[in-house]
């Protein structure tokens, strides 16, 4: 589509991606296609009966035997391009050495939607300088239990326009709700009831997965637009979108350039992370970012923010 050198920067590039869920599987499955370099995948769960109607790839004999949904990934990506470096993580984002693995990815994409998600990948993003799109879908209901809304999030997070804590989007009460495990997994109940077996939202995730990839590849190829980082809501009844006006505060801790931030200042930032012994990584810290031109190609939508 855009030519040799095109294809020669995707090559190049490492890209992470948190969950790999419904909207998570799909974006490997994207990324795989497009012939990115390397694929940097965590997730700490297994595959479910009620996840099949979603995940891409996972098979009811994955269920049966509670494969885990980084295999499932891998299995996916090996299928599509062999030749791009897979590195399956099984483990939370929360975890040192799982978020270390990250450190030195181009992009990463966000497809869970748990506060500690949300609150150790903001982390990176800003200390590290690392862009990344947060995807979800959700299905909310009224008291009586009907619908009352069906929508699609696709939130762009690059450095210097803000970031998920300036848009109200982490909040403090659910943190301390989620720090244990069993909680973490319910956050991620599309229909938000404890008791309610997940819908098929396949069609919802596939529009996240899809904006939010081709939100990646115009920035690696220099096509991107300062509106295509504008955080949006997709209502699937109406097949409207809504563009939410972007916040920053001048004084964040994450995103700011105030005095006692931690935005830009790499390994030396303290992350929000779990207290937990360290465990060996599966393999080697990616090697440092900038070897892709795609940071080059941000660079101009940084100083127009």
């Amino acid at each position: 589509m855009f030519g040799i050198n095109g294809q020669a920067e995707l090559r190049r590039m490492s890209v992470g991606v948190i969950g790999l869920g419904g909207g998570g599987s799909m974006i490997c499955e994207q990324l795989a296609h497009l012939g990115v370099g390397a694929i940097t995948a965590i997730d700490f769960d297994v595959v479910k009966e009620h996840n099949l109607s979603r995940i891409v790839g996972a098979t009811s004999e994955d269920a049966a035997m509670g494969v885990k949904k980084v295999e499932v990934a891998r299995r996916l990506v090996a299928r599509i391009d062999s030749a791009i470096r897979f590195e399956p993580i099984d483990g939370d984002i929360s975890e040192r050495h799982v978020a270390e693995q990250l450190m030195g990815v181009d992009f990463i994409f966000l497809a869970t939607d748990t506060m500690t998600s949300r609150h150790v990948a903001n982390a990176i993003v800003h200390s590290h300088l690392i862009p990344m799109i947060q995807i979800g879908a959700k299905i909310d209901l009224r008291e009586t239990k009907e619908i009352e809304s069906v929508y699609v999030a696709v939130r762009p997070v690059y450095p210097g326009r803000g970031c998920l804590h300036c848009a109200g989007l982490i909040d403090p009460y659910e943190l301390q709700r989620e720090e244990a495990s069993e909680e973490e997994r319910e956050a991620q109940n599309y229909l938000g009831l404890p008791e309610t077996i997940d819908p098929s939202v396949i069609t919802l995730n596939g529009i996240g997965a899809s904006i939010a990839t081709n939100t990646m590849l115009m920035s690696a190829v220099g096509l991107a637009k300062r509106t295509l980082l504008d955080h949006r809501l997709f209502d699937a009844r109406f097949g409207t979108w809504l563009t939410l006006q972007g916040r920053k505060d001048g004084e964040c801790q994450w995103c700011s350039p105030s005095q006692g931030s931690r935005y830009g200042i790499g390994d030396n930032a303290k992350l929000p992370l779990k207290l937990t012994q360290l465990k060996p990584s599966s393999s080697s810290r990616p090697e440092p970012y900038g070897k892709s031109g795609l940071r080059r190609s941000l660079a101009r939508l940084f100083r127009r923010a």
